[in-house]
C-alpha cells in the first residue's frame, strides 16, 4: 500500500463525518493512512480546548488508533516530503 500523509483538517472532517471528508474518501482507498506527529499534537489540543468528556476522547482515541503516526522531514533542495520510516515519498492530503 502506499502511504499517505492526512493533514489534521482531513483527520478532523473524517472524524466528525463532516460533507467535506466526502473529498478525501476515493483517495484514501487502499492506502496506508498516516499522520504527522503535528497532526496528533494538534488534535489533542483540539480535544483539551473543546472541553471534551471521557467518552468522546475514547472515541477519538479509538478512531486513531488505526493510523500510524510519523516524523517527517523535509528536503531543501526538492523540498519533497519523506517520511523516515517508509522508502517511498507518501502523498499528502
Amino acid at each position: 500500500m502506499r502511504p499517505v500523509v492526512l493533514d489534521t483538517d482531513v483527520v478532523s472532517f473524517l472524524f466528525k463525518q463532516d460533507t467535506r471528508a466526502a473529498l478525501y474518501v476515493d483517495k484514501l482507498r487502499d492506502r496506508q493512512l498516516l499522520i504527522s506527529f503535528m497532526t496528533e499534537a494538534e488534535l489533542e489540543q483540539w480535544v483539551l480546548l473543546s472541553n471534551w468528556g471521557a467518552q468522546r476522547i475514547e472515541w477519538l482515541r479509538l478512531y486513531l488508533s488505526p493510523l500510524s503516526s510519523c516524523l517527517l522531514q523535509t528536503t531543501s533542495r526538492r523540498n519533497q516530503f519523506n517520511a523516515v520510516s517508509e522508502s517511498s515519498a507518501p502523498i499528502l492530503l
